[in-house]
């Protein structure tokens, strides 16, 4: 079919110039043929999952390790760069800033034009690291879905020790964010008072979206979300079932940072959905009163009210008298014994 058109055009065109001008692009069309019948990624197909590790190796892939650091160093991908997730995030699990998110990707040599595999054990934690990178703009990304403990696929060959990341950058991490896959809070709030048509997604568990269990200052789910927990896209990512959700602006989010990113993942890695993440969650939404909020709960804390302890005002009498009357009989024993004392002499 190729061939006829290509020598249809050239049959019509008299002019030197038209006829390069048609056979070049009738090879690049043929090379694009070729190459998606060979199965071959072409561009815009950089966040995927991937099951062939050893595949994406000989593209020559750079390995970040997501699972805890000694896992990482006993065995990974050989020079996998060990980067768990308990490093992105400060004290109570709140996230680091894009700033330090860059700096700590320079720790591990990274400057965001390199395509990464990310391996681990965890799906979410694999997940979430995926989000990160592709957030803070790297050029491609792939997500191992087999689990590293064992042995993900990879010939003994390939495997060794992963490497501890630096204490300081070896390389200033450059890449283009892509600010339009995050939304925050006043964003959305604005989207919700204005009514614009939205798909807004709850990843958390069916009984965290109806205030049944509470993680955060308040129970329930942000006004509008459709619940569509983690598990379930998951489920769905590796069926292959469609979710509808390409029909629609998506946004979702989770408990927090972590769930959310990972969530991230699963839409655009898995079905190539253009989501956006409201990485605050519902931990931050829920501690803004401000916030309008569905199937609200306010959770029971536990707390004790204490009374104060009130004496017996009878028993307290009776201490005196006792201690009184100790007293007196000291007293009365002193005066007897000088008394003795005088009628001797």
């Amino acid at each position: 079919m190729l061939e006829k058109f290509v020598f249809k055009v050239v049959r019509e065109q008299r002019s030197p110039e038209i006829f390069f001008r048609t056979t070049f692009i009738s090879l690049l069309l043929a090379s694009l043929l070729f190459l998606g019948s060979k199965g071959t990624v072409l561009a815009g197909s950089n966040y995927k999952f991937v099951t062939d590790g050893e595949e994406v190796l000989k593209q020559g892939a750079h390995v970040i390790d997501a699972r805890p650091l000694q896992q990482c160093l006993k065995q990974s991908v050989r020079d996998a760069r060990c980067l768990p997730v308990a490093d992105f995030f400060g004290p109570h699990g709140r996230l680091a800033s894009f700033e330090n998110i860059n700096w700590l990707l320079g720790t591990v040599g990274l400057i965001g034009q390199e395509h990464i595999l990310v391996v681990g054990d965890k799906a979410q934690e694999r997940d979430f690291i995926a989000g990160v990178l592709f957030v803070v703009g790297q050029k491609e990304i792939s997500v191992l879905t087999r689990q590293m403990s064992r042995g993900g696929g990879f010939s003994d060959n390939s495997l060794g020790s992963g490497v501890e990341r630096m204490e300081t950058r070896t390389n200033v991490y450059h890449g283009i964010a892509r600010d339009k896959a995050v939304i925050f809070k006043n964003e959305l709030a604005r989207i919700l008072d204005f009514n614009i048509p939205t798909a807004l997604i709850d990843g958390r568990s069916e009984r965290e979206f109806w205030g049944a269990s509470v993680r955060g200052f308040r129970g329930g789910h942000i006004v509008g979300a459709r619940h569509l927990s983690s598990g379930r896209l998951r489920s769905l990512a590796t069926s292959g079932e469609v979710t509808e959700l390409e029909k629609h602006d998506t946004i979702i989010y989770g408990h927090n940072a972590f769930e959310g990113l990972a969530m991230l993942t699963l839409l655009r890695a898995g079905f190539n959905i253009e989501a956006r993440v409201y990485p605050g969650g519902w931990a931050e939404w829920s501690a803004d009163s401000n916030m309008p909020v569905d199937a609200v709960t306010y959770p029971d804390r536990g707390m004790e009210t204490k009374f104060p302890q009130v004496t017996n005002p009878t028993e307290h009498n009776w201490i005196l008298f006792g201690m009184a009357f100790l007293i007196g009989m000291a007293i009365a024993t002193l005066f007897f014994f000088l008394i003795q004392r005088r009628g001797q002499k």
